[in-house]
């Protein structure tokens, strides 16, 4: 069972979930850091799997941040490491071995498809290309830059059909209080239902929950929780 959830047309990212066959993995998944922690010279590893003869290569490689800036379609960290074609999707992990960063491509390939976009780049954005474009055009291979899409922990929209305000609840859960968190999520939904004041919530009520909110609450969970809570981790569980 997989989810694909396809990001806006400016972002060069798309996001797929997937249950295992058997209720647990062989392998161990990394934990989602953010790119926040990084600045120049902040060592990092890619970890990827190019084809090569006709097979997949295991690569794991260390490079070196040498930049963080906004470059379009949500590109925004670039770091000197030897990445080749076949690695794009790759995770970019810190030195506490968590996710910051999702390989995207090298200088070569930034100055191939972002040539057409030069006329709606800003100007900082421009800037930035046209870096790209001298080192790929006077340095050798090696020393060009590779970029990825940086992971922000914090980059979950707070949106809600409703107009409800769930900024207590994320700070509640990034503080890792799971009670009050609990609490505050049953107070949002009654809210959601216009249930204040009742207290408690019917069957129509939760029947009719804004897919929206509902979306947004179950995002929260699943990314403080690193997985563990939320209604779809309910969801596979019964």
């Amino acid at each position: 069972m997989a989810k694909v959830e396809i990001f806006p047309s400016d972002i060069d990212l798309a996001l797929v979930t997937f249950q295992p066959e058997r209720r647990s993995c062989n392998y161990p998944a990394l934990k989602k850091g953010s790119s926040d922690n990084l600045k120049k010279g902040s060592s990092i590893y890619i970890s990827g799997f190019p084809i090569r003869d006709g097979r997949l290569v295991s690569q794991f490689v260390r490079g070196d941040v040498s930049g963080l800036d906004k470059l379009a379609r949500g590109y925004g960290v670039a770091y000197q490491a030897l990445t080749v074609g076949g690695m794009s999707g790759a995770p970019v992990a810190d030195v506490k071995g968590e996710v910051v960063a999702v390989h995207g491509m090298s200088d070569v390939e930034v100055v191939k498809n972002f040539v057409s976009l030069q006329g709606s780049l800003s100007e900082s954005q421009r800037s930035t290309f046209q870096q790209a474009v001298e080192r790929v055009e006077t340095a050798v291979q090696r020393w060009t830059f590779s970029w990825g899409i940086p992971i922000k922990i914090n980059d979950i929209p707070l949106v809600s059909a409703k107009g409800v305000d769930y900024t207590k609840l994320r700070n509640l859960l990034a503080e890792g209080k799971w009670t009050e968190a609990d609490f505050e999520t049953y107070r949002v939904m009654e809210k959601l239902a216009g249930r204040e004041s009742e207290e408690w919530l019917r069957a129509e009520d939760v029947e009719n929950f804004s897919c929206q909110d509902l979306g947004t609450i179950d995002k929260l969970w699943v990314e403080y929780s690193n997985g563990k809570f939320g209604y779809c981790v309910q969801k596979q569980i019964y």
